[in-house]
């Protein structure tokens, strides 16, 4: 048999919504967003303040004539990245006190961290 999980939901009511605009890029109009939800909780009167700005989007992108220079593919590519920036399940460990799950996480987040893959070693390592 399973654990159990219990949990206790909480009500929530959404009372005001502020969107935040402007003549900013999107990256600066995040870190306003972040000041704007870190002052409303200084608030003594705001328990709850959730900023919903957009998620980041990474592009890589690899001129043909540069993977034909080295010899790669577009898979190629695909699997060194994939090999680098990972999230996965690794299994479970059974204890005295339970089921651990255990996970692999190397997930990659930001453009500087894939820019640091180097796809000849990472495919050479993966054969």
């Amino acid at each position: 048999m399973e654990p159990v999980n219990v949990s206790q939901v909480e009500f929530q009511q959404q009372v005001i919504e502020m969107p935040i605009v402007g003549d900013l890029p999107l990256s600066e109009l995040k870190v306003l967003a972040k000041e704007v939800e870190d002052e409303l909780l200084q608030l003594g009167s705001i328990s709850l303040v959730e900023a919903n700005t957009p998620d980041d989007e990474i592009a890589i992108e690899i001129k043909p004539d540069t993977l034909r220079k080295y010899g790669l593919t577009i898979a190629d590519v695909t699997q060194a990245i994939n090999s680098y920036s990972a999230n996965i399940s690794a299994g479970q460990l059974r204890t005295n006190s339970g089921i651990v799950s255990v996970r692999v996480e190397n997930q990659y987040y930001s453009g500087d961290e894939f820019k640091q893959i180097q796809l000849k070693l990472a495919l050479v390592a993966q054969k």
